[in-house]
């Protein structure tokens, strides 16, 4: 499912129905997290150490700040990337017992994909755009597409992505998941 703003190219009808996703999106994953009959994870998967792979630490930083009540892993302070991945995993698996881990991470797409993110249905291969295949996790995705896969290098990727996208991206994905949340609560309060 795709989510949030128009692309570059995009013709305002398809702002309209990029709209329609959003409310679709935010729905879905609502909705998931509502059926859900075990505790609800989110993992953020990224590094700080590169603008174009920061989005999943800074939206984990955004999710803490804003007092998400579900565990976070992938902060800032604390980012899950390819060298402790698995050691986190073993510590989510162990720590935690029946889970649902909704996973976060940026990704390569087409150009006219830039800024947007999309909800998927089983588990994210991270490291793949790169090359560099890492374990599949989680039950749901969140990718964030930070740039084209049109490029000759992944280097491309490393100096011509914008900071401003990736905070862009990753605030409104931690507001998408903050809003979901509270209305999960507030329809739970309801029910009391």
């Amino acid at each position: 499912m795709k989510l949030f703003r128009r692309g570059r190219n995009e013709k305002p009808e398809q702002g309209e129905k990029n709209n329609e996703m959003k409310k679709l999106t935010r729905a879905s994953l609502e909705q998931l997290m509502l059926q859900a009959d075990k505790e609800i994870v989110f993992l953020c998967v990224g590094s700080d150490l590169a603008i174009v792979d920061s989005v999943g630490p800074l939206t984990g930083t955004l999710l803490e700040e804003n007092n998400l009540p579900y565990r976070v892993y992938g902060t800032l302070k604390a980012p899950v990337h390819a060298l402790n991945l698995e050691t986190t995993l073993k510590e989510i698996h162990q720590g935690l017992g029946e889970h649902l881990l909704i996973v976060l991470d940026a990704c390569i797409g087409q150009e006219e994909e830039i800024g947007q993110v999309f909800l998927k249905t089983g588990p994210l291969y991270p490291g793949k755009a790169i090359g560099n295949p890492l374990p599949p996790v989680g039950d749901f995705h969140l990718i964030a597409v930070v740039n084209c896969h049109d490029r000759d290098t992944y280097e491309h990727y490393l100096t011509d992505t914008r900071l401003f996208t990736i905070y862009d991206m990753a605030k409104r994905t931690s507001e998408l998941i903050l809003t979901a949340a509270q209305s999960i609560q507030e329809k739970q309060f309801k029910t009391d």
